[in-house]
């Protein structure tokens, strides 16, 4: 498989190929199965938290009803809220966190009164 030259590593022909086409199986799966490395979901996972915070800390939107969810850089928002202003209010604020690409805004206005 491999072969030691003059204090050099040598690998045979054979061996090249067989490394060569392992490497590009490997690299096609990642590519073509959509997964994420795992520094990818680390930085969405990060983003997630700093979009939270950001949230929790502005008096004008209820944080723990919004869902987030990250995925490539970008912030799906979902859930209820009280009002278009605070709906508006969340995006704006997801759209200030380093590393957001785009922002799908998908939070519902509560038209309906609580009895």
């Amino acid at each position: 498989m491999y072969r030691v030259n003059k204090g050099r590593l040598k690998l045979s022909n054979k061996s090249t190929k067989f490394l060569f086409v392992l490497f590009c199986f490997v690299a096609v799966g990642l590519v073509s199965c959509g997964q994420k490395t795992i520094g990818e979901t680390f930085d969405d996972s990060v983003i997630a938290t700093k979009v939270e915070t950001k949230l929790l800390a502005d008096t004008s939107t209820s944080a723990l009803s919004i869902d987030i969810n990250v995925y490539s850089g970008i912030v799906q928002l979902s859930g209820l809220v009280d009002s278009e202003f605070e709906k508006q209010r969340a995006e704006e604020i997801a759209k200030t966190v380093s590393g957001v690409v785009s922002v799908r805004n998908d939070l519902i206005v509560n038209d309906k009164p609580d009895y």
